[in-house]
């Protein structure tokens, strides 16, 4: 964990832990792709509240990916 920021998101605004980590993906024992990403877990909703991943992966066509929660009841 590297830090706990307050994150606003659609769903509402939390106290959440900044994760983050660095995804290599290797393929008969060669590199293919590497990608960056952090997430923030708030512990009040049991849940990933926001995600951002930069870098290439080999099932996402996208090079960056960010989502947001958007309702939580």
């Amino acid at each position: 964990m590297k830090s706990w920021d307050d994150v606003a998101v659609p769903g509402g605004t939390y106290r959440a832990a900044l994760i983050e980590g660095m995804w290599t993906y290797l393929e008969d024992g060669e590199f293919r792709a590497r990608a960056y990403e952090r997430f923030w877990y708030a512990p009040k909703v049991s849940q990933i509240v926001k995600i951002s991943r930069e870098g290439i992966t080999p099932d996402e066509g996208s090079r960056r990916i960010d989502a947001e929660l958007a309702e939580y009841r």
